[in-house]
């Protein structure tokens, strides 16, 4: 059976963009959705799936984000890892970025997507899955635009062939991924 691994991020602040209100249940949702797949739990029946979220208050950082992949890949028996981001994303100069929760004044506090995406391929998983659930819209001031992102991934010696990463986004470069109510959810907020 092919052996799974999910890291899930959601943050639903960041900078002085507006607070998303559908990130938390965007997570809920794959993380059920991914503990329900054959593989996704260890031996001895644990699910291997870290979630980091800013639903408690806590910051989620890059050093945390690349703490959880580095779990995964030091693990060596993972076969394919799904990492998810429900958030804020930006592209500048048609690079993409994950914004985490230092983002944007701290350059670094993002994930720097094209940047892992080559270093994924030699981190010893053979599948690495890049779901993107944000905004690919231009960085829309100076202070965004410096935004440089870090790469999530440890960077490994190549030993044989490069893995295979595939990225699956919300939206088209250039495009919003909205959050529109649900006009059949009159009591509550859904996106």
């Amino acid at each position: 059976m092919l052996q799974r691994a999910a890291v899930l991020i959601g943050v639903k602040k960041t900078g002085g963009l507006p607070v998303l209100n559908a990130v938390q249940s965007g997570l809920d949702q794959m993380k059920a959705w991914a503990a329900a797949q054959p593989g996704m739990t260890d031996p001895n029946g644990v699910p291997r799936i870290e979630v980091l979220s800013d639903e408690s208050g806590t910051e989620v950082t890059a050093t945390a984000v690349r703490k959880a992949i580095k779990k995964f890949v030091d693990d060596g028996t993972i076969e394919q890892l799904i990492v998810y981001f429900a958030g804020h994303g930006a592209n500048v100069n048609y690079n993409e970025y994950w914004l985490l929760s230092g983002a944007p004044e701290d350059a670094n506090e993002a994930v720097n997507l094209e940047g892992s995406k080559p270093i994924a391929r030699q981190c010893g998983i053979p599948h690495v899955v890049l779901i993107s659930d944000a905004c690919r819209t231009a960085a829309a001031s100076i202070q965004s635009q410096a935004v440089q992102g870090s790469i999530v991934f440890p960077s490994k010696p190549p030993r044989g062939s490069p893995g295979c990463v595939d990225v699956f986004y919300a939206t088209l470069v250039g495009q919003p991924a909205l959050e529109v109510s649900d006009a059949t959810a009159a009591d509550r907020f859904e996106a």
